[in-house]
C-alpha cells in the first residue's frame, strides 16, 4: 500500500514537471474507477466517458497548481464527481428532491448492504431514481458528508439525507426482489 501511494505520488511530481508519460500511468491507474464514479452520477456510458474524458484534462491542466501532491487521488475524484454533477445539473432539476422524507431510524443497521457483493450493489443502485442514485452514490460509495452533497446539490443537509434514506428503502427491495434470501 505504502508502495503504491509512494508511485503515485512520484507519478504526480514527474507529471508537474511535464512527463506525458507519467500523466498516461496515472490514467490507466485511475481511469476504471473515476468512469465508474461518473456512471453512477451520470447513468450513461457516453456521458461518462466524455465526463472521464473532460475530468483528466481538467486535472492535467490544473496539476501543476496542486500543492499537496499526497492528496492526487482525493483532488482526481472531486473533480470527476464535479464533472458528472456539472451534466446532471444540465439534464435534471433537484429541486423535486424536497417531496420525500423517510427517516433511517426504523432501519438499525443503515450499512446492511455492505455485507453483500459490491457488484450486485452497484447494478441495484442503477435502479433506482436519479436523485437517490446519485445521493446514495456520493454519500455511500464516494463517501461525501451530507453537507458536501447539499452543498454540491443546491438542497438541504435534511433532504440530502431523506433522500439517501428513501434510496436506501429502495436499493433493499431491489436487492430482495433479486436475492430475497441474502437479504
Amino acid at each position: 500500500m505504502k508502495e503504491q501511494y509512494d508511485h503515485i505520488t512520484s507519478l504526480v511530481k514527474r507529471v508537474q514537471g511535464d512527463d506525458k508519460n507519467a500523466f498516461k500511468e496515472i490514467f490507466q491507474l485511475f481511469s476504471k474507477a473515476l468512469l465508474n464514479t461518473a456512471y453512477r452520477i451520470v447513468k450513461d456510458k457516453d456521458l461518462a466517458h466524455d465526463v472521464l474524458q473532460e475530468s483528466f484534462i481538467k486535472a492535467y491542466t490544473n496539476i501543476k497548481n496542486l500543492k499537496n501532491v499526497e492528496t492526487f487521488p482525493y483532488w482526481i475524484k472531486r473533480i470527476t464527481i464535479n464533472q458528472a454533477l456539472s451534466y446532471f445539473d444540465q439534464f435534471d432539476s433537484v429541486e423535486d428532491l424536497n417531496g420525500i422524507e423517510v427517516s433511517l431510524e426504523n432501519d438499525a443497521d443503515e450499512k446492511w448492504y455492505l455485507s453483500l457483493p459490491f457488484a450486485e450493489i452497484e447494478k441495484a443502485i442503477l435502479h433506482l431514481p436519479q436523485k437517490c442514485r446519485v445521493i446514495f452514490s456520493l454519500y455511500a460509495i464516494e463517501g461525501l458528508r451530507h453537507s458536501e452533497i447539499a452543498a454540491y446539490l443546491n438542497v438541504s443537509v435534511s433532504t440530502s439525507k431523506s433522500q439517501y434514506a428513501y434510496g436506501l428503502k429502495l436499493l433493499k427491495h431491489e436487492l430482495l426482489k433479486r436475492k430475497p434470501h441474502e437479504i
